[in-house]
């Protein structure tokens, strides 16, 4: 009995086949790192971005951080610090906390803090740290370096979304209404949502499936089993 063999799908393709539906081309995905992937239509050479194998001809630009989501728990590690300075028990869902403390702090009408989310370097230079930029008495507050943070994070991978941007590309950005976001990061995260929405100057839709790599490999062998024989009809199932 003949059995069929596909090729082996990344988890990076599989995410964003389980996340994209046929009116996006855009997936951030933001948990312990972050990434923008892009799809496009050629094989490219860019700076920064990788483009790696999709599906069906096409390809993923991808734009990768080495910290991501890491930035902000390494932010929730400093505040647990201040609490066992203090000899203080640590404060059950202190995300929730951090996360109100960020939406207040972008209400005010002050110059915030520009935070580079690179504590671990980048991969083409691996030797940066983060920084802290623009601290006055006014801004810096925890609610302000709470937003700077996940400003910064969203601000790496619009950097690597600008470089796309910046070249010659087959792929129609304006006929796309919106950018797709997954991750525990992004889904458990509304202030982070819309920075990512004001950043990229689209409106952000978070898929349904919460397991967006493993509903991907799903569709992936749905496809190599050839019940489905079209990327755009496994677009379509992505809610």
């Amino acid at each position: 009995t003949a059995v069929k063999v596909s090729a082996a799908f990344g988890d990076n393709q599989a995410s964003f086949l389980g996340s994209v539906n046929d009116k996006s081309n855009v997936l951030v995905n933001v948990g312990t790192g972050s990434q923008v992937s892009i799809l496009g239509t050629d094989r490219k050479s860019f700076k920064t971005l990788e483009c790696r194998p999709f599906m069906e001809n096409r390809y993923l630009y991808v734009g990768c951080s080495l910290c991501g989501g890491y930035s902000y728990s390494l932010l929730k590690n400093f505040f647990e610090d201040v609490f066992h300075m203090c000899n203080m028990k640590e404060i059950p869902d202190l995300y929730e906390y951090m996360n109100s403390a960020g939406a207040k702090a972008k209400t005010r009408n002050v110059e915030g803090i520009k935070v580079d989310t690179r504590f671990r370097g980048s991969r083409e230079n691996p030797s940066l740290r983060g920084k802290m930029e623009g601290l006055s008495p006014d801004n810096f507050n925890a609610g302000e370096l709470v937003l700077g943070v996940l400003t910064g994070i969203s601000a790496e991978l619009f950097e690597f979304y600008q470089e796309f941007e910046g070249t010659e590309n087959t792929v129609q950005k304006n006929l796309h209404s919106h950018i797709t976001g997954s991750g525990n990061g992004i889904r458990r995260n509304p202030l982070l949502q819309e920075i990512f929405k004001e950043q990229f100057g689209k409106e952000m839709r978070i898929p349904v499936c919460a397991e967006e790599a493993s509903y991907g490999s799903a569709l992936f062998s749905l496809y190599s089993a050839d019940i489905y024989n079209s990327l755009i009809e496994l677009q379509r199932m992505v809610q």
